[in-house]
């Protein structure tokens, strides 16, 4: 049997990781278009948003709600600049998987810089 605190923890993992997952796809998408002035773009969405879920994984069960939707805003920035980094580089990764597990870990790495413990 699952007790009562084990569904709090998965329910707020579960919202968590998806708003992570909504922030850095939005902010890719938007920040592609609007600031750097490109095409409207499916792939750099989708990874933006697998980026953001990158970026809560490891505190998704402890993060306040707006604390997991800052950190994917964070991991959809560092994918951006990982991804044009490669490009610029000439590195090949055609799945941009260098840049998505490296830019969320990284846009993680960078927001915990001045914090200790949980965030709540």
């Amino acid at each position: 049997m699952t007790s009562r605190e084990d569904v709090n923890v998965v329910s707020r993992a579960v919202i968590v990781t998806v708003l992570g997952g909504c922030t850095g796809g939005l902010t890719v998408l938007f920040f592609n278009r609007l600031v750097l002035r490109q095409k409207w773009s499916y792939l750099l969405t989708l990874n933006g948003t697998l980026t953001g879920m990158v970026s809560v994984c490891s505190g998704c069960n402890v993060f306040s709600f707006w604390a997991g939707a800052v950190s994917g805003l964070f991991g959809g920035l560092t994918y951006l600049a990982a991804h044009f980094a490669m490009l610029r580089g000439g590195l090949d990764d055609p799945l941009d998987a260098v840049a998505v597990h490296g830019g969320g870990g990284k846009g993680r790495q960078a927001e915990r810089q001045g914090k200790k413990g949980r965030v709540n």
